[in-house]
Order: C-alpha cells, then sequence, then structure tokens
C-alpha cells in the first residue's frame, strides 16, 4: 500500500529553516514561496534554533543530521488538543536507534531540542502568514498527487519484478512531499511496518534504493558476522565516507554501514537499468569517482551472479571477496 500525504510539521520544520537562511532548495517553483518566508516577521526564537541545524560535520548536506533527527521527530507530533509530542520518550527511543546517526557528545543538546520542538512548531504555526502558505502548498501537491502516485507505483513495480515479490511483502509507503527542501536529499523514517519517504518530488532511485533497505537490510545484518571479517575493506574509502556521513570510525560499525549503502546503491542500479547495461554501468562509475569504489563491482555481481533472495548469503560473500580483489 502506498499513498501522498501532505504534513504540516514537516513544512513548518522547513520553513522555520528557510527563516533562518536554509538555502539548498534550488526548485524555481519554489522561489516565490521562499521569498515570502523570509520576509515575513520571523520570532528570533524561532530562527535561532533553526539556525542550530547547520554544522560543519558533513561537507555534501551540512544540515545532517540535526534537519533530518526534527524531520523524524515532527512525525511523532499530534495536534489533537495542542501541538505536543503522545510519548517524548518513544521519539527519543527511535532517534537513539538509528544505525545511520551517531549522536555521541551531542546527545543531551539533541534531545533538548527534539523536546523543544513542539513549542517551535506553535510558535511557527502562529506566525501570520504561515497558514496562507501551507494552504497554497495543499492546493500545488493535490495537483501534482497523480504523478506522484505513478512514479511511486512503477518504482514498487521495478523492485516487485526483480525479486519475485508479492505486494503483501512490502512495508505501506507514505510519501510526504516537501518541495523545500533540497531536490537531491531523500529523508527515510520507518516507523511500525511504516516507511515515510520525504522528498521534494518523487523520484523512482529514491524509492527503490529504500525498498531494498527494506528487504535486504535485515538479510545484510544476519550476514554482519561475515561482512566484519572484510572490515579491512573500509580502509581505501574511509575519507570519502566520512565526508559523506556513511563512516565514523574504521570500525565494524562504520564497515557494515558503508558496505550496505554501497550494497544497495549497487542493487538499485542494477533494478532500475536492467534493461541497459551501458546506463548501469555508466552509473556506478559514476559513484566510483565519487567515492564508493565498490558500487561497480557488487553491480557486475547483479549482473553475472544473482540467484535470487534464497541464495543472498553466498552472494554476499562472493561480492566481498571481489572486492578484497580489487584493492589487492
Amino acid at each position: 500500500m502506498s499513498k501522498v500525504s501532505l504534513n504540516m510539521y514537516v513544512f513548518a520544520v522547513y520553513v522555520g529553516l528557510v527563516a533562518a537562511g536554509y538555502d539548498m532548495s534550488e526548485s524555481s517553483s519554489n522561489k516565490e514561496m521562499i521569498e515570502e518566508i523570509k520576509n515575513m516577521d520571523w520570532d528570533n526564537r524561532i530562527t535561532d534554533y533553526y539556525q542550530w541545524t547547520k554544522n560543519s560535520t558533513c561537507e555534501v548536506n551540512p544540515y545532517w543530521p540535526r534537519a533530518f533527527i526534527l524531520t523524524l521527530a515532527s512525525l511523532y507530533v499530534s495536534d489533537e488538543n495542542t501541538i505536543q509530542y503522545k510519548d517524548v520518550d518513544e521519539v527519543m527511543n527511535h532517534i537513539n536507534s538509528l544505525d545511520q546517526i551517531k549522536l555521541t557528545s551531542e546527545k543531551e543538546e539533541i534531545e533538548q531540542r527534539v523536546k523543544e520542538l513542539p513549542c517551535i512548531h506553535n510558535r511557527v504555526v502562529k506566525t501570520p502568514g504561515f497558514h496562507g502558505l501551507w494552504k497554497a502548498y495543499c492546493r500545488r501537491v493535490k495537483s501534482e498527487e497523480p504523478e506522484y502516485n505513478r512514479i511511486i507505483h512503477q518504482a514498487m513495480g521495478l523492485v516487485r519484478e526483480a525479486f519475485d515479490l508479492k505486494a503483501d511483502k512490502f512495508p505501506s509507503l507514505i510519501f510526504v512531499p516537501n518541495s523545500l527542501q533540497a531536490p537531491e536529499i531523500a529523508d527515510f523514517v520507518t516507523m511500525k511496518n511504516r516507511v515515510y519517504v520525504i522528498q521534494s518530488k518523487p523520484n523512482a532511485v529514491a524509492i527503490v534504493h529504500e525498498y531494498l533497505h527494506q528487504i535486504l537490510g535485515n538479510k545484510l545484518d544476519e550476514s554482519a558476522d561475515l561482512i566484519k571479517r572484510y572490515t579491512f575493506l573500509i580502509e581505501p574509502v574511509f575519507e570519502k565516507m566520512v565526508k559523506y556521513q556513511y563512516a565514523w570510525d574504521k570500525d565494524n560499525d562504520s564497515w557494515l554501514n558503508v558496505f550496505e549503502e554501497n550494497f544497495i546503491r549497487a542493487a538499485s542500479i542494477w533494478i532500475i537499468n536492467r534493461n541497459n547495461k551501458e546506463a548501469a554501468i555508466k552509473k556506478a562509475n559514476k559513484y566510483a569517482a565519487d567515492g564508493f569504489v565498490y558500487i561497480p563491482i557488487i553491480l557486475e555481481n547483479f549482473m553475472n551472479r544473482w540467484k535470487g533472495l534464497k541464495a543472498l548469503d553466498l552472494f554476499i560473500l562472493e561480492c566481498l571477496n571481489e572486492c578484497k580483489r580489487s584493492i589487492n
């Protein structure tokens, strides 16, 4: 099951970010709205709060992971009577369980910021002009919804065909349009067998990628002991993977994260380009030039050695050995 679902509090996060200087959305269709947001009379407590989200630890996206954390937390906000979390501990437990984020020294500060978020949302939505922005945005998304649904169903169909899966094997996908977000960035949040995809517009590649994390992620976890035996493979890619925030140390946990990302990206390329080998290789080589050097190797294995999900353990071992041979 999939659906398009607007979320006012996700929108409010990015309205606050734009008010505080967020400038990663390049869509011409947003220029008028962005200017309108910048010209609104903002409470300093809002702009000060959102300026905190920008940091220098991730070159590719300087707002990672703080903007993502606030987006995730917004999915837990309820407005039945007042804007609040039903259970703030549930929110923090979710954030602390994320494999792709290491909070370390920031943990206490992030917890405090997350707890403050409902109050900030309340200030944002009460700012004169906000509801006009929200209504205009809802109208625009409504007009584009049929195209969004077409892209989502296309992506789901590609994954089903590649892995011979029935529809009931897929978690529910909820696409949350967020055109104020940088178009190349997609955020994914898994909650209670639902996958939220938060992106400016749906992108088949991003949706395939996330479904593969859901389908293959557990299988990769089951093979963690095997994958850890190849942690030395992080050495040639370490600096680049730190830049993209997929690694934080040359340890087993970082390598598990790096290998999964390379594996899933290679699988995504294979699925999207199954009928165009040349395009697949070109895409994989582009990733390799950006530091994901194991993607072309894993892609070649998908194209020549894939025997289905039942043989995944052996396939993972073959991929690891080919990656090892590539650096010797």
